[in-house]
Order: structure tokens, then C-alpha cells, then sequence
């Protein structure tokens, strides 16, 4: 037989064979295609809620790919549409359990939909879970904390640490977290991470150190104010609003914990007036709670009512100059610079050798305009005398030197504070405009790229971008 032959009887043997099986197969429609087509373009341009849609039209034809729903829920969160997004999830719960990372998105768009309850309990879940990654339940301690859950914060950075033990973030957190509850169960952790470097060692360290004067009291009201004042130093003020609580409930008539309580609320964007009233009329004439109204009032913009308090706190102290310098402060925010010059001239005849209060009368004296042979400059030379390699009056020097309109002498102090302290923000920054004022653009754009990208000092970072986007834009 002919090879062509054989072939064709191959065929025609194979044929029935292979119709029947064709004609068996189910074909797949075209709008399925079309559909997973355009949900894969859209999801990789960037539309999350296009591909979700078309996805959805995929489950359609194919409703047991339920793999598919955790996905919609997630781009349906990042399309920004969250109450469809916790349905989302919810059917996913039906078939299999949601994943961390969708657990992440579910909280937050519990969060987003204003149920913060929920929003907790579902990072909560996150952090319990067996088996997930040591990022996520990092995430989930911030978003917890974010959330003003701070027991559900304390679950999930102890499970961070249980999971990740040389994690200095998680150690720093658990610690920071048990100081109002626990000094022997925060010791341990916050000395873990003493032992590193990095602003959480540094910050663990600090706070290690009041835990241990704490221990020494027997007041455990007392105890709790003391950590809550370092929490607050330190900027955590959420948790020194539990320290100062705490001591309330062992101490309810105890004003300055009040006191404390109320600006640990204000310091967050609450309201912590009421917790003043209520110290004022335990003590009202406590320093702390004379400190915490004036704080509260100068908050307001109303200084001639914080005024009252200073001077209270100046009658109490009159061998103190400080209240004197916080007098001249606040009138010179009500526009009364004669009072203010008074005050500050004050402050020094108080205390002829504090260098802070004479570096404080030339700051004021250049900034205000005064004369400046007759007041700014006797001021800043007794201020260098008293204190020549301190950085704020080296850096003040310079900048009322600056002010003034001498820039040789304004860089030359300038320089010796960074002589001292080469991470000086201040003096960087002043220095910079020393160069400004002098057309020596050059010199001046390194300084401010450097100040402005720091983050110790956000004041100063902040006047360095202006003077950037000013003399040097786009660069």
C-alpha cells in the first residue's frame, strides 16, 4: 500500500474517535475569554475596580473558582470602595479563610466605614493566627495603636516578639506598652532593647530609667505619674493617657495626675479641658495644674488669660526666672512688646548668671527690632560669657549677628557651634541663610538639602524646604 494511502486509512480509523471527543468538549465563550482578558489588563494598568468587575463576570461562567473572591475583595479595597469590599470578604469567609493580608485590608475598611470595633477584632484575629509573617502582624500593632486599641497593641507585639525575639521595634513596643501596667514585665523587653542602637534603644533606655526611680516609690499613684510623665516626654502620649488614668483610679482626688491626664489629651486632638477644671478645683495653685492651664490657654490664642497664670506661677517663684521669660513670651504674642522687654529684662536681674535668660533677651530684642546696640548685643555678649560653647547661644549669636546685618561675625559663631556639634540643625540652618545673605547660593543649597531632609527638628525642616523651593526650585 502507498504511503499516502496508509495515511489517509489512519484518518479516516482515527476520525469517529476524534469527533466524538470534540463534539463532547464544552466550549468555551467568547464573553469568558473577553472577561479574563480585560480583567488582567485592567489589574495590571492600575484600574482595581474595572478588574474587579470584569472578575466577577468570570465567576459567572466558572462559579466555583471561589479562589477568585479574596482577589475582587482586594482590588474592590484598593478602588477605594470599602463597604463592598468587607462583602467581599465576608463571602470569602463562606468557602475559606481570609488570608493576613486580606485581614489587614478588612480591618482597615472597617475602619474606613467608621466600625472601629470591628476593625480591632479583625487585626486582632490577624495577630492570632498560627502561621503569619512577622510584617503583618507588625502592621497589624500599628494599625491596632492607630485604631486606639492599645490591649489589642500589647497582643500583637508580643506575638511579634515571640516571633521575631531580636526585633528591637517589637521589644520597644511590648515594653513601652506593659510601663503603665507592669515595671517588672516591661523591664525585660525595653532592656532588650537597650542593649541596640536606634532611636527605639535610646527611647527604651530613657524610659528604663524612670521605671527604676518609679520602683522606688510606694505610691503606686505616684509610680504611674512619674512613667507617665516620661511617656509624654518621649511623644507616646496615647499610652501616658493610661499611666495618668491609672493613677487616677488609685488616686481620684490627685490633681496633678488630672492635670497631666488633660494635656495628655490635648497633646492627642481631645478635648482635655474638663480634666483641668477638675484640677483646678482640687489645687489650684499646684504648678503643675498652673503650667497645664497656660499651656491650654496659649493652645486657644486667648495669651492674656494664660497670662494669669504665669504670673501666678512667677508670685509662687519669685527667685525663678523662667516664669519671667514665659511672661515675656506670651506678651509678646499679645502684641505687648514694652511688657515683654520688661520681662525679660526681669528674668536676668532674677538670675544675673542663667545663660539661657540673657541668649533669650537677644533673641527677642533682634527679633522684635529693638535697638540693637543698646539691648541685643549686650545681651548675646553676656550670654557668651556666661556660656561660650553652648550650641543655643552660639547658634543665637549667629543668627542675631545675622539679623543685624553682620554676616562675617554671624558665620563665625555659626561655624563654632557646628565646631561643637556638627548635627546641629539650627546652626546648619541659619548658616545656610548667612550664605543666602550673601550670594553664596553654592554654599547655602548642601545646608538646606541636609535640613530640610532631617527629621529631629521638623520646624526647622520645614523652614529649609521653603528656602529650597525659594532660592533652588526643582533641585
Amino acid at each position: 500500500m502507498k504511503l499516502l494511502e496508509r495515511l489517509l486509512l489512519s484518518v479516516l480509523v482515527a476520525a469517529p474517535v476524534l469527533v466524538s471527543g470534540l463534539v463532547t468538549l464544552a466550549p468555551r465563550p467568547v464573553r469568558l475569554t473577553v472577561a479574563w482578558q480585560r480583567a488582567h489588563i485592567s489589574e495590571t494598568i492600575g484600574m482595581p475596580a474595572e478588574a474587579a468587575r470584569y472578575y466577577r463576570q468570570v465567576l459567572e461562567y466558572q462559579p466555583e473558582r471561589t479562589d477568585l473572591l479574596e482577589k475582587i475583595a482586594g482590588l474592590e479595597f484598593l478602588a477605594g470602595d470599602f463597604a463592598q469590599a468587607i462583602a467581599s470578604y465576608s463571602a470569602v469567609t463562606e468557602h475559606v479563610e481570609i488570608s493576613a493580608g486580606g485581614l489587614l485590608n478588612l480591618g482597615e475598611a472597617y475602619l474606613q466605614t467608621g466600625d472601629s470595633a470591628r476593625a480591632s477584632e479583625t487585626w486582632r484575629k490577624l495577630a492570632s493566627l498560627p502561621a503569619v509573617d512577622v510584617s503583618q502582624i507588625a502592621q497589624a500593632a500599628d494599625r491596632l495603636r492607630a485604631a486606639g486599641d492599645l490591649d489589642g497593641t500589647l497582643l500583637a507585639a508580643q506575638r511579634w516578639l515571640e516571633f521575631d525575639p531580636d526585633s528591637v521595634q517589637a521589644a520597644w513596643l511590648t515594653g513601652l506598652l506593659l510601663s503603665p501596667r507592669s515595671i517588672a514585665d516591661a523591664a525585660h523587653p525595653l532592656a532588650s532593647a537597650g542593649n541596640c542602637e536606634g532611636i527605639e534603644a535610646e527611647q527604651s533606655r530613657r524610659l528604663l530609667e524612670v521605671l527604676g526611680q518609679a520602683a522606688l516609690q510606694n505610691d503606686r499613684a505616684y509610680q504611674l505619674v512619674l512613667i507617665g510623665q516620661r511617656l509624654g516626654d518621649l511623644g507616646q502620649w496615647d499610652v501616658a493617657e493610661t499611666a495618668f488614668q491609672a493613677a487616677l483610679n488609685f488616686a481620684p482626688g490627685y490633681a496633678e495626675a488630672w492635670a497631666f491626664l488633660g494635656e495628655s489629651r490635648q497633646q492627642q486632638g481631645k478635648d482635655g479641658w474638663t480634666d483641668l477644671l477638675r484640677a483646678k478645683s482640687i489645687a489650684p495653685n499646684s504648678d503643675i495644674v498652673l503650667s497645664a492651664l497656660t499651656l491650654y490657654w496659649s493652645r486657644q490664642n486667648k495669651p492674656m488669660v494664660a497670662l494669669a497664670y504665669l504670673q501666678k506661677l512667677a508670685a509662687n517663684h519669685p527667685d525663678q526666672g523662667r516664669w519671667q521669660v514665659e511672661i515675656g513670651g506670651t506678651y509678646a504674642l499679645a502684641g505687648d512688646l514694652v511688657s515683654a522687654m520688661a520681662a525679660y529684662q526681669r528674668a536676668v536681674e532674677i538670675e544675673p548668671i542663667n545663660a539661657q535668660f540673657w541668649r533669650a533677651l537677644a533673641v527677642f530684642s533682634a527679633t522684635y527690632g529693638f535697638d540693637f546696640s543698646t539691648f541685643t548685643l549686650p545681651a548675646i555678649e553676656r550670654a557668651l560669657i556666661l556660656a561660650s560653647k553652648d550650641l543655643q547661644v552660639l547658634d543665637a549669636a549667629g543668627w542675631v549677628f545675622l539679623t543685624n546685618g553682620d554676616l562675617e561675625k554671624a558665620e563665625q559663631f555659626l561655624q563654632l557651634a557646628l565646631a561643637e556639634d556638627g548635627e546641629y540643625e539650627a546652626a546648619r540652618f541659619h548658616l545656610a541663610q548667612v550664605y543666602i545673605a550673601g550670594n553664596r547660593f553654592p554654599l547655602a543649597f548642601p545646608l538646606l538639602k541636609t535640613a530640610a531632609a532631617q527629621n529631629t527638628d521638623p520646624a526647622v525642616a520645614s523652614q529649609a524646604q521653603r528656602l529650597l523651593d525659594k532660592h533652588f526650585p526643582g533641585q
